[in-house]
């Protein structure tokens, strides 16, 4: 009969206890970086993050306005990263997906902005030629991670390379720009806030009507407008009479000279002219000089470069001034993390106005103030939080398994080696009266064995311990059927040699039942091992890894969608 002895396991084997308190440990530890690596260091990054106008005294006559500008969001599709076989794109989707809705829900969250302006690259591929219910899935997807859940507010879009295209391909959609009008909006748009007016220009579109204006010779005064198109947009603003400060809003950056200094928050290079299949780096410096001389704006917020970039334009003179005039230019950084930089983010614009008692009218308080925030490096997060944790977490396992299988054996040689010497006690003959209560010592050739007597719970034990003198390794013959105690003995091979210094045995039992060999193999006084302490290497060791990684690999999925 099998025996349940736990109290009476060695050390060793007391690992159940040990080796659980280490999974529930990891999974605490786990459950700790996973919340701070998911959520906390979402509001860690942003916690200095706020409008630039909180510093200004109150009064009862300022009006602020808080605009959030989002800059390239470019949520993923299949099609963004071909190279990269489905499986992976799928994960980068899934994974870009989850750091977009963290991000745009810590920050609406946090700051609470009366109105949201996108700048363009909404959906990396908008542009492509899909069908409709391919489309509205996909602008479906977008709606769903920049969700407006607390209070609804004024949510403007300009138009980005990867919603209408530029240039021809045959991978642009014919309906791209129908499309983004349908579903985001007018191409241009213009609108006052706080006394300020907000022009928000088709920057792909312009970029266009630049190529055909030059071709046909015409100067941008001469040139037959493209009905609705972005420099008509220009010049019936240019015909009217305003006094309010312009903010313009564009998806392509200006033209500026080449490499000029971004300030120091660029994380690499700078913004140079460049053309390509779908894009054009800055506008041209002919059409460049005619926004701003048209508009003369005080603040210019651009996109599409996904790095951080800060310039300051000349404003080209007025006819009969001396005075010189700049405008300042900030390229805002993307809002995704898979547009290849480290830190994303997103800029905050604060327009203050002071309301005049008599009349009621808001007059701009000063130039707008803008300020960056960065978002935390998720990336970093996995790479140096993640990963060293799953190494050390996998290598903890690991040992913790070894120490556990290796006890287990050693155990079980020290039972089996118990119960054998019971075994050898003639029929009626206790250990004491076939032994006595000493040690007896039998040396026959080069083989010694020392057998000594313990006793447990008035039941004697008896140790083999067995010593090579002159061979590395000897066969003990196999044992003979005796009677003991009623049953039959089972016969056994036995083969102990030398390793690396060690003594070593390797015993091959008796055949298992189903060969018609009697009871179990393990014998009728063994210890039966709690049945964690029964699996081997690999299979406890994958069973603790999994016990570790779902609490782990739920978190995010929940935390993705809780907060």
């Amino acid at each position: 009969m099998r025996t349940n002895l736990p109290a009476l396991l060695p050390k060793g084997l007391n690992a159940p206890s040990s080796c659980r308190t280490l999974v529930n440990g990891l999974r605490l530890a786990w459950i700790a970086v996973v919340l701070w690596g998911e959520v906390g260091v979402f509001f860690y990054n942003l916690r200095s993050c706020d409008w630039p106008d909180r510093l200004q005294p109150e009064s009862p006559d300022l009006r602020s306005a808080h605009i959030l500008v989002v800059a390239d969001p470019q949520v993923l599709d299949h099609r963004s990263y071909p190279e990269r076989g489905l499986v992976l794109t799928m994960l980068s989707q899934f994974i870009a997906d989850l750091n977009l809705r963290k991000s745009w829900r810590v920050t609406m969250h946090r700051l609470r902005p009366h109105a949201v302006v996108f700048l363009g690259d909404m959906m990396d591929g908008g542009r492509t030629d899909m069908d409709d219910d391919e489309y509205e899935a996909y602008y479906e997807r977008f709606r769903s991670i920049f969700a407006l859940d607390y209070v609804p507010l004024p949510v403007y879009y300009l138009p980005g390379n990867h919603d209408i295209g530029l240039g021809k391909s045959d991978t642009f959609s014919p309906d791209a720009v129908k499309r983004y009008v349908s579903h985001f909006g007018p191409l241009n748009q213009r609108f006052s806030v706080g006394n300020h007016t907000i022009m928000l220009i088709d920057a792909p579109s312009l970029v266009q009507e630049d190529y055909k204006r030059v071709q046909r010779g015409y100067s941008f005064e001469d040139w037959p407008n493209v009905i609705d198109g972005p420099l008509e947009f220009v010049k019936r603003y240019k015909s009217e009479e305003h006094n309010s400060p312009v903010i313009l809003f564009s998806h392509i950056p200006l033209a500026r000279p080449p490499n000029t200094n971004c300030g120091p928050l660029r994380e690499k290079g700078t913004i140079r002219q460049g053309t390509g299949l779908g894009y054009q780096n800055t506008l041209t410096e002919p059409a460049t000089n005619y926004l701003l001389k048209s508009l003369r704006p005080t603040l210019i917020l651009s996109g599409d470069d996904h790095d951080y970039c800060e310039y300051a334009h000349t404003l080209p003179l007025l006819d009969g001034s001396s005075s010189v005039e700049s405008a300042k230019e900030v390229s805002v950084k993307s809002f995704s993390m898979a547009m290849g930089i480290r830190r994303p983010g997103f800029q905050l614009l604060s327009l203050t106005s002071t309301v005049t008692p008599d009349n009621m009218v808001q007059i701009p308080n000063g130039p707008p103030q803008d300020v960056p925030c960065l978002l935390p490096n998720q990336l970093g997060v996995y790479l140096y939080a993640y990963v060293p944790f799953i190494v050390f977490s996998l290598l903890a396992l690991f040992l913790s398994n070894i120490r556990r299988t290796s006890a287990r054996e050693s155990y079980r040689t020290s039972s089996y080696m118990r119960t054998q010497n019971r075994s050898r006690s003639p029929r009626g003959r206790s250990a004491s009266e076939e032994f006595g209560n000493g040690n007896v010592n039998h040396v026959n050739g080069n083989i010694e064995l020392s057998r000594r007597l313990s006793s447990r719970d008035d039941v004697k034990d008896v140790d083999i311990h067995v010593h090579e003198r002159d061979h590395d390794a000897y066969v003990l013959a196999p044992q003979t059927e005796r009677q003991h105690g009623g049953e039959r003995r089972k016969r056994s091979w036995s083969l102990t040699f030398t390793l690396c210094g060690q003594l070593r045995r390797l015993t091959v039992g008796p055949l298992p039942h189903f060969c018609g060999q009697g009871d179990d193999v393990r014998g009728r006084n063994e210890v039966e091992l709690p049945p964690r302490e029964e699996q081997g290497l690999f299979r406890g060791f994958s069973r603790d890894v999994l016990d570790v990684a779902w609490p782990a690999g739920a978190e995010p999925l929940v935390l993705g969608r809780a907060i």
